[in-house]
Formats: structure tokens, C-alpha cells, sequence
């Protein structure tokens, strides 16, 4: 059974669930969107949270790196050596299709993610594939890989950005270095 979000509304497809299985479609959505949210926000901290402690990342496709297991904290803490950085970003998450089996769901969506710096733009558009497990009653997302599309603007950006955020680091990151 799936579900696909568009902005606030939801449109179920397929036959009404059971009350728990549609609490477990709107948990699952929400945590995805989450993603997008708390980067954006700069909130590495929450983020951590919904992550389970190790993570199956893949963004092959934008940095040519291979896919990799790694802890939360390392995943987080590169997010935070880069997104504070930039002026300001937004990622956007569109059609969310959550499956569920049990105590595990797997999401696909849309995303376009735009980053800006001194009125310069990098933009990317592509497909974020995720799996979650439910861990201790939470969904948390155990994978994600990110599907470019399309790219528009300078990727180096991401230089600059990350120098800025290097000169000034969040507090996240200030938090990890040990006493």
C-alpha cells in the first residue's frame, strides 16, 4: 500500500488503510520531509535524531563517490561543514510514495534543491530514494540515495560554502570536537 503526498495534502492510492497503517504512512512522509526541513533550518542536532546510528548513503550520481555506510554523526557533520556556508538553502520534497511492510518502509520523491551564495545559485533536481525501520516505536530512515537529474549553476559553490562554513562552524560541529 502507498501513499503520495503533494505539498499538505495527501492522496491515498489504494484502499483506505487501518488507523495504524495510515499513522505509519503520515510518521514515515513526515520524517522524509523532515530531512529537508532541519537542513535547511541548519538543525543537525534534530536531524541526528531521525536518522537511525548508521546510515546507507548514495550520491554517486552528483559526486562520483561510492555508496557508503556510515555513522549519522559523520553524515551530519559534512552536511554541517557545508549548508551553513551558503547563503541560504531550500529543498524541496514533492511526491512522496511511501510503501510500508511492517516495521520497515521504503519512500521515493521528487526533490529540487536550490543553494544560494552571494547571489549566486546551485541547483539540483532529482529522485531521493529512502528506507526507514521502525526502532524503538520511531521511524528511523536506515538509507538514502539521491538520483541527479538535472544541474544548473556552479558547483563551485560548494567551495566556497564550505571555506565560509569552516571560518564560522555550527554548533553542531563544535559539539563533535572532542574537549
Amino acid at each position: 500500500m502507498s501513499v503520495q503526498l503533494f505539498g499538505a495534502a495527501a492522496l491515498w492510492v489504494a484502499a483506505l488503510s487501518p488507523a495504524g497503517q495510515a499513522a505509519d504512512h503520515a510518521d514515515v512522509a513526515a520524517q522524509v520531509q523532515a530531512v529537508s526541513d532541519l537542513a535547511d533550518r541548519g538543525d543537525f542536532a534534530a536531524l541526528e535524531q531521525i536518522f537511525a546510528p548508521n546510515i546507507a548513503v548514495n550520491y554517486s550520481t552528483l559526486s562520483g563517490a561510492p555508496a557508503a555506510t556510515v555513522p549519522a554523526k559523520v553524515l551530519l557533520s559534512d552536511w554541517a561543514s557545508l549548508l551553513p556556508g551558503f547563503d541560504r538553502t531550500h529543498h524541496v520534497q514533492r511526491a512522496l510514495t511511501v510503501v510500508l511492510d511492517d516495521d520497515r518502509a521504503e519512500v521515493r520523491s521528487s526533490v529540487e534543491a536550490d543553494h544560494w551564495l552571494d547571489g549566486a545559485v546551485w541547483s539540483v533536481r532529482g529522485t531521493y530514494e529512502f528506507r526507514l525501520m521502525r526502532q524503538a516505536g520511531e521511524w528511523r530512515i536506515t538509507a538514502m540515495t539521491f538520483i541527479l537529474q538535472d544541474e544548473t549553476g556552479s558547483r563551485g559553490l560548494l567551495t566556497e560554502a564550505a571555506l565560509r562554513a569552516a571560518d564560522n562552524p555550527p554548533a553542531y560541529l563544535v559539539e563533535q570536537e572532542p574537549g
